[in-house]
């Protein structure tokens, strides 16, 4: 494991504040360190659970029936829902390296003007490519043979983080991980509080309340109604609608216990107050940031803004720089965003030219997406400690989707 210490945000953001970074805070317990898996992890089989180490020469842990654990037995495969579980047999503390965590080490490595390198191209590393890996998956593509997967921390230091043997190795490429605190749906940017995604306790299913939607002001608003809940007086909770293909966000005026089922939010228009059992919801004018791309397809300029003109739709997907990621005119970007890597600071970093890719859907299966970070063993320069997928749903598996261990708690 990785020792991160506790680090101020402007550490990492210029103007941020001397508040410790997001990533240090799970639920109300601030920490002072992190501990990371120095490489991506592996799978050991004991007690009849799969638990996921971090060992150096081995292949890494990956999905599509490609995988064979340290017990020799096949991984069928390796969702997102796998991958979380995984990680958290380890004990409490034990988790998924979320995103919280990735953008932390990720902003540490700018902060040092440091871009880490990784198996991003077949093994070896697009931008210098004499430094290759040792492989460890190979698979095959119309007759011929591609390194697929190689074998963690077999690469030069310039594969870790601070480019030193003491950092948190093979961040870019080899194999996308998932980063439980961060999705997207139907185009509504959704992040988990601070590192509450690190807390194996929470749920991360489609409705889990831990999904919260982001105001300009960075202001965290709720995104799913439940019953047997009363909000608090003023929270403010994201609405989507069918028939109007939008979101709306109602605060709670009058605090008390909701009805037994989801109120009618839209009868023609969306409705500017909706009595709730003992609760009462106004309609606001303040907007959810979403992701809204130039385009419905290919490669584009994606945009933060608070409406949404470009869906993808069918297999259809775009991407981006992450350097490019704007705001739309009017709009302003919250820090939170910055601190969790999601977004650029204006700067002018070229954030290693690594891509977002995405998917916005707003139906099907891939009205929501979940992060992975950092890219895999094909798209070479595209590939980075900043780049994301929100390409996908949580039931993706393949050779190429892996996962990190990490752990939060006194030692």
């Amino acid at each position: 494991m990785v020792v991160i210490p506790q680090f101020a945000c402007e550490s990492v953001l210029t103007g941020a504040g001397t508040d410790p970074h997001p990533a240090f805070t799970v639920g109300s317990t601030t920490y002072d360190n992190l501990y990371l898996a120095k490489y991506p992890g592996c799978v050991v089989e004991s007690n009849s659970k799969n638990l996921v180490l971090s060992l150096r020469g081995v292949d890494p842990i990956a999905g599509g029936g490609s995988y064979k654990s340290l017990n020799g037995n096949t991984l069928a495969s390796l969702n997102f829902d796998q991958a979380k579980a995984y990680c958290a047999n380890g004990g409490a503390g034990w988790h998924a390296m979320t995103q919280a965590e990735w953008a932390a080490v990720a902003l540490l490595a700018k902060a040092a003007a440091f871009a880490p390198r990784g198996a991003n191209l077949y093994g070896a590393d697009a931008d210098v490519s004499s430094e290759r890996g040792v492989p460890s998956y190979w698979y095959d593509s119309a007759g011929t043979k591609y390194i697929g997967r190689v074998r963690t921390g077999t690469g030069p230091v310039g594969w870790s983080h601070d480019g030193t043997s003491f950092g948190v190795f093979d961040l870019n490429g080899d194999v996308w991980e998932w980063a439980p605190g961060w999705r997207q749906y139907r185009g509504e940017i959704h992040i988990a509080e601070n590192n509450g995604m690190a807390d194996s306790a929470v749920a991360v299913t489609l409705t889990s309340t831990a999904w919260k939607a982001v105001l300009q002001d960075g202001t965290l608003v709720e995104t799913v109604w439940r019953t047997g809940w009363t909000p608090a007086l003023d929270t403010l909770l994201s609405v989507w609608n069918d028939t109007a293909g939008d979101w709306k966000t109602y605060k709670c005026t009058t605090s008390g216990a909701v009805g037994a089922s989801v109120p009618t939010w839209y009868d023609g228009g969306f409705s500017a107050e909706v009595t709730d059992g003992a609760c009462v919801w106004t309609a606001v004018a303040d907007k959810t940031l979403k992701f809204n791309p130039s385009a419905a397809s290919g490669s584009v300029t994606i945009k933060i803004d608070v409406d949404v003109t470009n869906h993808t739709v069918d297999s259809n997907s775009v991407y981006g720089y992450v350097k490019d990621i704007v705001a739309a005119d009017g709009v302003t970007v919250p820090n939170i965003l910055k601190l969790l890597g999601i977004v650029p600071d204006g700067s002018g970093y070229t954030y290693g030219n690594d891509r977002l890719y995405l998917r916005n859907h707003v139906s099907g299966g891939y009205s929501e997406t979940l992060a992975l970070r950092g890219g895999s063993l094909s798209d070479g320069a595209g590939y980075g400690v900043f780049a994301s997928s929100l390409n996908n749903g949580r039931g993706l598996s393949g050779n190429y989707i892996g996962a990190r261990p990490a752990f939060v708690g006194a030692i």
